[in-house]
């Protein structure tokens, strides 16, 4: 699957608001960002379709941070301002970005996910002072995409019904660590034969299966389970087988990693 791409930069202001902190440089601008290319071909929202999104500023060594400050970067006409600026000297800033509420933490931002297939999110540990950055966003959620079955031959299959057990479908994301924790569980989810759209915290999951196995005069219905592992930032597909200048400007170019499809295989016996 091809990535996509979309580029960010930074949209300079004619004046500084008055409010600037002491620290900041009366010749710098605001931190505005603009898009310029949004074929974004993943189940994420084109950032051009969101009225704002999240940006969070840290200082200090990764695990225990300062928070400098946060910002709603909200859209006027083509791009989105956060009403920022560089400061005079170099902060070594951390940015999160998000288009969900970020939640400052020393070790490490995070975000809240409860199965909004759109959240995306971004950690950068060193930027470059009043120069261009890049942000890379990542779906921290696995996705459970296509369940298709396969049966020995000589054999059918019918009556078929799935279901993942203890499932984990909310929780808090470090962007930084890229940890989870404080997850909600859920104590099943159904999936159908074909197109599923379920979006879970990644891990191990147990998954049972209730089916009617035939061939020739014999008949049996059976329940059996086994054992899955979904990926973060992929759409798991899974198979079940049966039986057997920038001094003035600050810019973020941004690439977003797309949905790529994991095969996952859950063999019955």
């Amino acid at each position: 699957m091809k990535k996509t791409f979309f580029i960010v930069s930074a949209v300079l202001a004619a004046a500084v608001l008055p409010s600037c902190k002491k620290e900041d440089s009366p010749s710098v601008s605001e931190i505005r960002f603009k898009v310029h290319d949004t074929d974004i071909s993943t189940k994420v929202s084109a950032v051009t379709e969101l009225s704002s999104f999240n940006v969070l500023a840290t200082t200090g060594s990764a695990g225990s941070e300062t928070r400098k400050w946060d910002a709603v970067a909200t859209k006027s006409g083509s791009s989105y301002g956060t009403q920022k600026y560089w400061p005079a000297t170099n902060p070594s800033y951390h940015f999160y970005a998000s288009n969900a509420a970020i939640t400052f933490a020393q070790a490490g931002a995070t975000v809240q996910a409860n199965g909004n297939g759109d959240l995306v999110c971004a950690y950068l540990e060193t930027s470059t002072h009043n120069a261009p950055n890049t942000l890379n966003f990542i779906h921290p959620q696995a996705r459970v995409g296509s369940v298709t079955t396969s049966v020995g031959n000589g054999y059918t299959v019918s009556g078929v019904s799935m279901y993942l057990a203890n499932v984990k479908e909310s929780g808090k994301y470090n962007i930084r660590t890229a940890e989870w924790s404080d997850c909600a569980n859920t104590e099943k989810i159904t999936l159908a034969s074909g197109s599923n759209d379920k979006y879970l915290v990644p891990g191990s999951y147990v998954m049972y299966v209730t089916y009617t196995l035939a061939k020739g005069d014999y008949s049996g219905t059976f329940t059996k389970n086994g054992t899955i592992q979904l990926s973060q930032g992929k759409i798991n597909n899974i198979t079940v087988t049966f039986a057997n200048d920038p001094a003035v400007s600050v810019g973020f170019s941004v690439s977003v990693t797309p949905w790529e499809a994991k095969p996952v295989s859950l063999t019955l016996s």
